[in-house]
């Protein structure tokens, strides 16, 4: 188990990057993306339609990283919020409110799209702040959640210890009430993993005290399938039964083509 204090290194998952410079994604090359201790920033150098549905992979995948933060840069041209760039970053509404625990902040230097930008995109989640330095200390001067991570290997005996791993967190969490409906969550999610993964798989706990977001990553894209039911087990339920128990639940691509498979528990 490793604490937010644990090895960063270990959590660099984007295959044959640079850690030392910024990844370069997008399908110009107008967009990077990188860590900033435990915040992921998202530079954006190219009009926003051109990039198109480049920033919310870019979003998803560095949301993927279960970071602290995550703060998306406008390019520094940006003087209006016309329709389609509005259309482009419509989607993180959604992905703010599905994480309420990492903030999603973004920056633009010019203060009429700001206005603009709370005024068409602002909610109870997304943030909007000048800079990126802005965004950065904003997200650092924030509560930081309770976090901690397994890696497990492809084996069937690893449903269980993502089981055990869920309860334990939860006990040292005083978050007792979320065990019962969490056990099921993380063993479908395990048991999916397992089944379909080629390497290890990684459970993810986050937690602000209020909920508990529990995601299992494995080195497949494949879309997350349900196995055969065994009567006597915990596992195997259906992704109905993550469904029906989490307050929110979906899936997010991994820099190095794999997924994260996630689901939030609301705390009684």
């Amino acid at each position: 188990m490793t604490g937010r204090g644990g090895s960063h290194g270990e959590r660099r998952s984007w295959a044959g990057a640079n850690w030392a410079a910024p990844v370069t994604v997008g399908r110009d090359g107008g967009l990077r993306v990188y860590p900033y201790g435990d915040v992921w920033i998202i530079e954006a150098d190219t009009p926003l339609p051109r990039l198109g549905a480049d920033v919310d992979h870019a979003v998803q995948t560095a949301l993927a990283e279960c970071p602290r933060g995550v703060v998306l840069v406008l390019p520094e041209g940006m003087s209006d919020l016309d329709d389609d760039s509005l259309a482009v970053l419509q989607p993180l509404v959604e992905h703010a409110e599905a994480w309420p625990e990492t903030p999603l902040v973004v920056a633009c230097h010019d203060p009429g799209v700001l206005e603009q930008l709370r005024e068409r995109l602002g909610g109870t989640f997304l943030r909007f702040v000048s800079s990126m330095l802005a965004g950065t200390a904003q997200v650092a001067d924030g509560p930081e959640p309770l976090q901690t991570e397994l890696v497990l290997p492809r084996h069937p005996a690893s449903v269980g210890a993502a089981r055990r791993f869920l309860g334990r967190t939860c006990e040292e969490w005083h978050l007792e009430g979320c065990v019962d409906a969490g056990s099921l969550v993380v063993s479908e999610l395990a048991a999916n993993a397992v089944q379909h993964t080629v390497d290890q798989i990684r459970v993810t706990l986050v937690s602000d005290g209020s909920t508990l977001r529990i995601g299992v990553r494995d080195q497949t894209r494949d879309a997350p399938a349900t196995v055969a039911a065994d009567i006597e087990s915990l596992n195997g339920r259906g992704l109905v039964v993550v469904e029906a128990l989490s307050a929110s639940c979906g899936a997010l691509p991994t820099g190095d083509g794999g997924k994260l498979v996630w689901a939030r528990i609301a705390a009684p």
